[in-house]
């Protein structure tokens, strides 16, 4: 019973730790020495008529997009800036893959892996960090300059509508996704043909996003904003194998000071987070609480079983099992009077 309930206790302990890794592994960093060479791996979260695509942010103010591949084994697409051989966009059944060689300073930023699949893009997040020289890279804390790219900010419980030139054919594709705290890039939604109706990603508030075309300008509105709306948004746009990107910074502000996307990220977290706590919290205790019940019941159980081994114990008790009763001693009884009428005689 006692290896069972240390094998109980260290399963429910591992549970723990296993939600909290989950939590907060959402995005890698790799590292690597100027003049080397680097392979950028993602999971290969495509099928085979799905388009696989990388693309980097840079400065957090431009999307520039790499290589894209229609179909996984199909022949890979690079773009203009990308074409000299030392970027290779390779896939199998299990990932996908960039190769960069000689590496410099300006190949740091944020790299992200895309798959559009099934009216869907998924992303995953890279961030390379390029040591070994002293100019500044792509990911430090710059802010984006102005004529660079867009910023958009806006009070806390208000409306915002962000705007994108649109760049797309009436067959073309569509779709807005959101970059959290430069570590989780987020679907919004997706517009298959300009004029249809748009379709929203999981996960998404209904009635609070809404996404709009016309043949000028594609827009993402906002209804209440909070302080976890900010962030980096992408809208992007596919047709005939090409992607392109135009990108916008949206800063809430509140009372918690500057938001996820400036230099100091904000003390309060959003509702999701906030929530992800609680219950992890509320989750540790009750397993706590079931611990401690085991490791009682397991000290009772055993008790009880020493108890049934040694019954002379309970037959023949020791001087620590004397029980003691209090004695109550009632005072002496008063001696008679002697009677008047009563004569007294002595005899020998």
């Amino acid at each position: 019973m006692k290896n069972f309930t240390l094998i109980t206790a260290l399963s429910l302990c591992s549970f723990i730790s296993g939600l909290m890794s989950v939590s907060v592994s959402e995005f890698q960093t790799v590292e690597v020495q100027a003049g080397e060479e680097v392979t950028l791996q993602s999971a290969n979260m495509s099928n085979y008529d799905s388009v696989i695509f990388w693309f980097r942010l840079v400065n957090r103010s431009k999307a520039s997009c790499i290589s894209v591949m229609i179909n996984s084994g199909q022949n890979v697409s690079y773009y203009e800036g990308f074409e000299n051989g030392e970027f290779e966009m390779r896939t199998n059944i299990t990932t996908v893959s960039l190769k960069i060689q000689k590496v410099n300073s300006s190949d740091s930023g944020i790299y992200l892996c895309g798959f559009y699949q099934s009216g869907r893009p998924q992303f995953s997040v890279i961030h390379l960090n390029v040591k070994g020289s002293g100019e500044p890279n792509d990911d430090g804390d710059n802010k984006c300059k102005m004529s660079e790219c867009q910023t958009v900010e806006v009070q806390a419980g208000g409306e915002v509508t962000l705007q994108s030139a649109n760049m797309s054919q009436y067959d073309s594709t569509t779709f807005w996704f959101r970059l959290v705290n430069t570590s989780k890039a987020s679907c919004i939604s997706v517009m298959s043909d300009s004029g249809k109706a748009a379709s929203y990603c999981e996960g998404i508030p209904n009635g609070r996003f809404e996404m709009r075309t016309n043949i000028t300008t594609l827009s993402l509105k906002i209804q209440r904003v909070d302080l976890s709306d900010s962030g980096i948004y992408f809208c992007g746009f596919y047709e005939s194998g090409h992607l392109q990107f135009s990108v916008i910074h949206l800063n809430v502000k509140g009372r918690c000071g500057p938001n996820d996307d400036g230099d100091n990220k904000c003390q309060t977290s959003d509702g999701m987070t906030n929530l992800s706590t609680v219950i992890l919290a509320g989750l540790t205790v009750f397993l706590v609480m079931v611990i401690i019940g085991l490791v009682v019941r397991n000290r009772k159980l055993q008790t009880a079983n020493e108890e049934e081994q040694n019954p002379e114990q309970r037959e023949n008790p020791g001087s620590d099992d004397l029980s003691y009763a209090a004695v109550t001693f009632q005072p002496n009884a008063r001696r008679r009077a002697p009677e008047p009428n009563v004569i007294y005689a002595a005899t020998r």
